[in-house]
């Protein structure tokens, strides 16, 4: 087992002086700017407050979780003009209060919507955390 961690060790550290993992905080990178997003059709926040972000390379990323406590309207929030995607839908996988994996579509008019098999298991738990894209 030690043998491995310090291959493991030996391999990584020439990847990191080198920025060869630009993008983290291991590259010297400066921390994202986090804005907050506008719910809508009854959407609220779970946990931690739902806000976006882009990093030096023009990776879009969101955090928080939210639930719907009214309504039924699957579209959570519009994207702001500088954070849509240039094509036409993206769709993630995300976990569920279940943890049933589901999904959330960007459009390209910045309209962002939740989508399930099930859709009282969005309605109940939705996590934005890790959910990532290029533009």
């Amino acid at each position: 087992m030690m043998k491995l961690l310090s291959k493991i060790r030996l391999l990584l550290v020439p990847l990191l002086l080198a920025g060869a993992l630009s993008g983290s905080a291991f590259a010297g990178s400066t921390a994202l700017v986090w804005k907050p997003l506008t719910l809508l059709n009854g959407w609220t926040t779970y946990y931690r407050d739902p806000a976006i972000a882009v990093d030096a390379q023009g990776v879009i990323h969101f955090r928080g979780s939210i639930y719907q406590a009214t309504g039924t309207n699957q579209q959570i929030f519009t994207l702001p003009p500088a954070y849509r995607p240039s094509f036409s839908y993206i769709y993630l996988t995300v976990d569920t209060v279940d943890s049933s994996t589901n999904r959330i579509y960007f459009g390209t008019d910045g309209k962002v919507y939740a989508d399930a098999v099930t859709y009282s298991d969005i309605q109940d738990f939705l996590s934005l955390e890790g959910v990532s894209y290029t533009k």
